[in-house]
This record gives C-alpha cells, structure tokens and sequence, in this order.
C-alpha cells in the first residue's frame, strides 16, 4: 500500500524535481546574444527571433541643449535637430551615449524620425556587429497621402537608405495611419501597400525583419 505523501514531503520532493529539471534543462545560448552583457536582461522580439536588451536607446531624444550647451534651445523633437546631425559636437555626444550603451549590453537603438536615423547611422559605422538598428522614416510614411503605395515606399525606403549611407537595416517598421481615413476600404488598400513594400524590402535584403 502507497502511503499517500503529506504536505512537507510533497513539497520537499517537488524542490527536488525542480532542481532536477533546472540543473539538466538546456542552457541558454547567450553567445547567440548581440553584445551580451551577464547583467542585461535579453527578450525576444516578436518573431524575428532577435534576442534584444530589456532597456534599449530609442525615442526622440530630450534634453540636448543642455546635455551639450550652445548647439540650440529645443528641449525634445525639434526642427533643431535638422542641425543637429551636421554638429560635431553635437555627433561627438550621440558616440559617446551609444559606447556607454553598448559597454552595458544594450544592443537595439530604435530610430523613429530621420533626424535620428542621420545621426545614429553615423555614430554606428563601423559597429554595427554591436547593435541592431530599427528604422522608422516617419516623414514617407501612409501617414501621408503621398506615401500610400507600395512603389512610393520602396522609393521612399531606398531614398532614405541613400542619405543615411546604409546598405540594410535590421527592422524597417512603418507605423500606419489610424486617423484621417474615412472608410475601410482605403485603409485595407493603405495596409496591403504596407505589406507589400515590407516584403519587397525583406525580399531585396535591405530589410532583414520588418513590423
């Protein structure tokens, strides 16, 4: 007869079936990790299959006239910045932040606006084994009418390309318009165009993952 297990040995058996399962299970392979950092904490990115720092440089940048005073006044996304990607002191300050990111694993930067892809594309050559980039040019975007076909954005995408000196990037992602279109019909065509530019781009290997 099996005597039936009390709570203490139920759990002191579950311990040790645990630390059976962690001690056997599979090792993570963290040198598949872009630059990885023991103290950084790693996630997939969607499906790409991307291991990406938990904390990564991103958004429009804030701060810069005092970060690095007398390069202008703008305090977050500015005209400014249009100055900006030509400033070395300015340039000198976006090298610096990204080797500081990249000393604590961080390993994604996320451009959303052309003033950062300018200014980051510049920054990263020569380094870009360290650090996947996300490339979002918002000005040739379905947020506007002119860029809501599949041809405008391969034209807009390889134009971009172009004027920041890159070959490829690791995520093109273009952020669609949910406002401003009447009827579903137009955004369905907004979405399939979307789509369309997408895979060409993942097609052509100047896009290795898109979103």
């Amino acid at each position: 007869m099996i005597k039936d297990p009390n709570r203490r040995e139920f759990v002191v058996g579950a311990a040790m079936m645990a630390g059976s399962v962690a001690v056997n299970a599979k090792p993570t392979q963290t040198q598949k990790i872009l630059n990885y950092n023991p103290q950084m904490e790693y996630r997939r990115l969607g499906k790409t299959g991307l291991m990406v720092s938990a904390v990564c440089l991103g958004g429009h940048w804030k701060r810069v006239s005092t970060v690095v005073p007398g390069i202008g006044t703008a305090t977050g996304f500015s005209p400014e910045d249009r100055k900006n990607i030509y400033n070395q002191e300015f340039l000198k300050n976006r090298y610096a932040v990204l080797s500081h990111c990249m000393e604590v694993g961080m390993n994604y930067v996320d451009a959303c606006s052309p003033q950062e892809i300018l200014a980051y594309s510049q920054v990263l050559r020569g380094r870009r084994n360290k650090m996947y980039l996300g490339f979002s040019w918002h000005e040739r975007e379905p947020r506007y009418p002119e860029w809501r076909s599949t041809k405008r954005l391969m034209e807009g995408f390889d134009m971009s390309l172009r004027e920041a000196h890159l070959d490829y990037v690791d995520v093109w992602r273009i952020t669609l318009p949910m406002e401003g279109i009447a009827d579903l019909d137009t955004l369905l065509q907004v979405e399939e165009a979307t789509v369309g530019a997408l895979e060409k781009a993942k097609a052509q290997g100047k896009a290795r993952f898109t979103g």
